[in-house]
């Protein structure tokens, strides 16, 4: 048996220590990325939705995204997302994905035409072929096109198909055989800098890019609600404190402690540390962030119920409005990354005091 359990052990930190190093590789990348192209164009917020449908016959389910686009120059952009996949048939699927974007402008850069490909990080709740509740990750490809018209104010429309390419997973039950979607989406954005005026290297308005850190010091008091992706989706309220810090302009550092209700999961008090790629818009009032890091569970309600699996992954979503110099209130979306089929989200929303 201690054998047994040492093999387990050393599974789940093998298992999360390739994982992990590969998010914590690509938030700092994709912090150096905004660091070197912030203000150099446009950067943008959109909120799509519509629907989704597996390859071959399958019914249709809904689909949702949020996207933040940021422009390298006139004709490129780097995008990253959040696709939530709905409930198709056997597979509760969502992710996050990174891509490189081509684009043309026409009608006085009123319409712009768009093609991207990158990498799609996934979660999917879904059966074995053992019948039992799983929780498949793994990593895809996404090619999506767009067309954005933008108004002669800040908003803009768009219209947006997603097809999402996954190697199948031979211990995953899938009577359809097929893993691929396509998603058609249309939503509306906002842009942070000036209208349809993308600036180009070397502009006054790069020399006067920003040079401090998004973040300097920030102590954050949460309340929210963490649920279960499984087939039922249980549910417990959740409590946090967070100390985030600033390390660059666009790299954060955070550590929290966290309290669950008792529930399902049968966890008490865990604490967390991610790195976090971020940037502020808006004249520093909002800023968001994607974060990794990992999340261990330190206590249980239930001792003999106790799983050795305490170390997970969590990648997460922020975002934060400085209400006064010193204060601001900020919501996350935390994502706990299991090898042991217990992902849970973590959504909470609190008030922070910079200093």
């Amino acid at each position: 048996m201690g054998n047994m359990l040492s093999i387990t052990r050393y599974q789940t930190l093998d298992w999360l220590t390739r994982r992990l190093g590969v998010a914590l590789c690509w938030i700092v990348t994709v912090a150096l990325i905004m660091s070197t192209v912030a203000l150099a164009t446009a950067e943008d917020f959109s909120i799509l939705g519509g629907t989704v449908e597996r390859t071959g016959k399958s019914k249709k389910s809904f689909s949702w995204q949020l996207e933040y686009l940021e422009g390298i120059s006139e004709h490129f952009a780097y995008s990253l997302s959040y696709l939530n996949e709905g409930h198709t048939q056997l597979h509760h699927r969502d992710g996050l994905a990174a891509q490189l974007w081509t684009r043309t402008n026409l009608f006085d850069r009123h319409l712009s035409l768009m093609a991207g490909v990158g990498p799609y990080s996934y979660c999917d709740s879904t059966w074995n072929r053992e019948g039992t509740f799983v929780n498949n990750h793994g990593i895809g490809a996404i090619c999506s096109l767009a067309t954005v018209w933008y108004t002669d104010n800040r908003l803009f429309f768009k219209i947006q198909g997603n097809f999402v390419d996954l190697q199948r997973n031979a211990n995953i039950y899938d009577p359809q055989n097929s893993t691929n979607t396509f998603s058609a989406l249309v939503g509306i954005g906002y842009q942070f800098d000036t209208p349809r005026k993308p600036a180009t290297l070397g502009s006054a308005q790069l020399q006067q890019e920003k040079t401090t850190n998004t973040t300097s010091n920030e102590l954050t008091l949460f309340a929210g609600l963490t649920s279960v992706n499984s087939a039922i989706s249980q549910s417990t309220v959740t409590y946090s404190l967070e100390y985030r810090r600033g390390l660059m302009k666009n790299l954060d550092w955070t550590v929290a402690w966290s309290k669950e209700g008792e529930s399902y999961l049968n966890r008490g008090n865990s604490i967390s540390t991610q790195l976090w790629a971020t940037t502020s818009v808006l004249d520093d009032l909002l800023s968001l962030g994607l974060g990794a890091g990992a999340h261990a569970t330190l206590d249980h309600y239930n001792v003999a119920q106790q799983s050795p699996k305490t170390v997970s992954g969590i990648a997460s979503i922020s975002a934060s409005y400085r209400l006064l110099p010193y204060l601001d209130t900020r919501i996350t979306w935390n994502r706990i990354i299991t090898s042991n089929d217990r992902d849970t989200d973590i959504f909470l929303g609190g008030v922070g005091y910079r200093f």
